[in-house]
């Protein structure tokens, strides 16, 4: 069986932005045609340049790969997640709506804060912030206009937990 590689993270080894930009018009298209809903979760990891500066540079690397991990553990089989940015994450969560999905959010969000990390023999509290969005049915919008403006509101709402305090859940 072969692999597309250009569509995996090297890092954590689960999807990247490119293949979530491939994916989401085709979820949005299945969303819109039979009236499900579909929402996104944009998770970013809470001071990770902090970490890069305080510990050794490998640090970032093993934070990311534990988030990915207890994010893809959190997830239906049907959901798609990937890494998105340099410490963000995206996930497309499959016929939920958006009270569920911050739903979902704040379960991911508790359980990446009750892990801990070992950083020089000191165990490390990792944190998170979600923005989470929704699609919203409206005629005449293409899939990816929808999904521009689906990504942007929950990268919009990801910045906004940042700005309020880091290691929340904010729903657009």
């Amino acid at each position: 069986m072969q692999t597309n590689m250009g569509l995996i993270d090297s890092l954590t080894g689960i999807n990247n932005r490119r293949y979530l930009d491939e994916r989401l018009p085709t979820e949005i298209s299945r969303s819109q045609r039979y009236k499900k809903p579909l929402s996104c979760l944009f998770i970013g990891v809470d001071q990770l340049d902090q970490f890069n500066h305080s510990y050794e540079h490998a640090t970032g690397g093993k934070i990311l790969k534990q988030v990915a991990y207890n994010i893809y553990r959190a997830l239906r089989i049907t959901d798609i997640m990937g890494r998105y940015g340099e410490e963000e994450f995206a996930v497309l969560l499959i016929e939920t709506d958006i009270a569920n999905a911050c739903e979902v959010a704040e379960r991911i969000r508790c359980s990446i804060q009750q892990q801990r990390i070992e950083m020089e023999g000191q165990p490390v509290e990792i944190t998170i912030s979600i923005g989470v969005s929704g699609t919203q049915q409206i005629p005449d919008q293409s899939a990816k206009t929808v999904g521009e403006s689906m990504l942007a509101a929950a990268g919009k709402a990801l910045c906004n937990a940042k700005q309020t305090g880091k290691n929340q859940v904010h729903c657009a």
